[in-house]
């Protein structure tokens, strides 16, 4: 970690499935994230196994439904008759973790994904994003939606992790 880097929270979306992998994924971020870490936040369904954890490996425990003051059972969302509405109640949790964050910048980690080499998120002011091969033609048929016009670029800023800044989201 670099002290001359901004400080970050984390926030770690997850769901019961993925519990047992969470040991590893806040190992990771403790080894590879150079920005200095004020906390870790891990956002979940209520349970005692989830507060210990929480408790034993020095996280913040957030209970789901207080974020948005419902859970997924309140959305109805499915593609092609896949029920979708736990990965869009992850989405709003998401970009709803302002609510309760501490730092003006905070980071999203998949609770599926453990980092394994050096990452820095923020650096001189700037936001770094990560890109990736993905394509997925919904994304960009969507953007063309909401904003009247074609992404300006091909590149897929898809990622399982992503650096949010609280006063450009209220904004």
């Amino acid at each position: 970690t670099h002290t001359d880097l901004p400080t970050i929270d984390v926030v770690i979306p997850t769901v019961t499935k993925d519990h047992v992998l969470l040991a590893e994924v806040i190992h990771g971020i403790r080894k590879n994230i150079t920005n200095p870490i004020n906390k870790i936040y891990i956002v979940s369904n209520d349970g005692q196994n989830i507060r210990d954890f929480c408790t034993a490996n020095g996280c913040t425990f957030i209970e789901e439904k207080s974020v948005l003051g419902y859970g997924k059972d309140a959305i109805t969302y499915s593609v092609g008759g896949v029920d979708r509405r736990g990965w869009m109640f992850q989405q709003l949790l998401k970009l709803s973790s302002d609510k309760f964050v501490q730092m003006e910048n905070y980071l999203i980690v998949d609770s599926d994904t453990v980092l394994i080499r050096k990452h820095t998120f923020l650096f001189e002011g700037r936001t770094l994003f990560f890109t990736s091969e993905e394509w997925h033609e919904p994304y960009f048929r969507t953007f063309k939606k909401l904003f009247g016009y074609s992404a300006p670029t091909n590149l897929s800023y898809t990622a399982h992790m992503m650096l949010f800044n609280t006063r450009k989201l209220r904004e």
